[in-house]
């Protein structure tokens, strides 16, 4: 190699280890050992002062990665943190006083997307301060107060960049509920990607109209529903809006037994062509094991996870599962065969 190209070389080699592009590497890593690897093992000058900092913090506590707790980081040297705030890709934050407090004086960096939970979502502005418009996921707990549509609207309009909510009721949500959070959804969160509902108490409402917008939009990816269920006519309804779905790359449903029926019965649509993960608890659903085989066999699925309440022989389901699976989780089943699944990384049995 010429002096010139070696000079060359080193300057491209340059570009490639800028702190931005640094930055951008270590966010696609899920373990902080990997992230740290990276950071210590490039040059000096490839680290600018957030990455300096990340490196202090992930040296003294690997559990701040993927995700860093404001909970745990409010701990810490708070010099240290703020400065390497803008090199976290994802921050989590409740409403605890110590969190709200250092939200409240300490702006948030234009990178890190910040996953926020509430047991009452008025007035985000006050309990987060200028963390609000960076939130991309927001849980709700609902306990006592129930949620008030125009309030809520409110509230997620704050939210620009938000992609996921997570809506958790203790009581038993009624219809109203259900149809102020999906009128609030529809007005004020057009980018919302990844929708949970979930009821501790079982649920069995007689409208699902509400929801079949958000089904419908472009960017509707993962929808999960979890002790909410709805009675046969509205069932029917919106099994069909699932299984005819050109987006969602993820479908959930947990003890909803009408509408799993729906959605597995012989006469409804195929399984959507880009689905990807699928998941059912079955609970007392009288589900036909064939007939979930014959859905299961045409498509591409990568995960599946099939739970019963009583034991079943799924065996025709494991014959006919597509080669494509990488995750599986079984829960109270046997089987009399298991088939070749050469992409297959995890297997759970409980």
């Amino acid at each position: 190699m010429t002096m010139m190209e070696a000079k060359r070389a080193k300057t491209n080699a340059g570009r490639w280890l800028l702190p931005p592009v640094i930055l951008q590497v270590i966010h696609y890593l899920d373990e902080a050992s990997d992230a740290l690897a990276i950071l210590q093992a490039v040059p000096s000058d490839a680290r600018d002062e957030a990455l300096d900092a990340l490196v202090t913090l992930l040296t003294q506590d690997e559990f701040l990665w993927p995700t860093a707790e404001v909970d745990v980081l409010i701990k810490m040297d708070e010099a240290t943190v703020i400065t390497a705030l803008p090199a976290f890709g994802h921050l989590k934050v409740n409403e605890k006083a110590g969190a709200v407090d250092f939200c409240c004086r300490t702006p948030c960096p234009p990178m890190p997307n910040v996953r926020a939970a509430v047991d009452c979502v008025q007035d985000l502005q006050l309990k987060f301060g200028p963390w609000v418009p960076s939130i991309v996921h927001l849980d709700i707990n609902v306990k006592r107060t129930p949620l008030e549509s125009h309030a809520l609207e409110r509230e997620l309009a704050a939210c620009p960049k938000l992609e996921g909510l997570n809506v958790q009721w203790d009581d038993v949500v009624d219809q109203t509920q259900l149809d102020d959070v999906m009128a609030a959804v529809a007005a004020s969160c057009p980018r919302l990607a990844y929708l949970r509902l979930f009821s501790k108490t079982d649920a069995n409402l007689q409208c699902c109209k509400r929801l079949l917008p958000w089904l419908s939009q472009p960017n509707a990816r993962i929808f999960k529903l979890f002790g909410i269920d709805f009675a046969s006519p509205a069932a029917k309804t919106l099994a069909h809006a699932l299984l005819l779905t050109t987006t969602l790359e993820t479908i959930k449903l947990d003890d909803a037994s009408n509408v799993i029926l729906s959605f597995l019965a012989p006469s409804s649509p195929p399984l959507p062509r880009q689905l990807r993960k699928l998941a059912f608890k079955f609970g007392s659903t009288s589900v036909d094991i064939p007939t979930l085989a014959a859905k299961l066999s045409p498509t591409v699925i990568r995960s599946l996870d099939v739970r019963f309440d009583e034991t079943r022989d799924i065996s025709p389901i494991m014959t006919t599962l597509p080669r494509t699976m990488r995750k599986l989780h079984l829960e109270t089943v046997t089987m009399t065969v298991f088939p070749t699944l050469p992409k297959l990384q995890k297997l759970d049995f409980s």
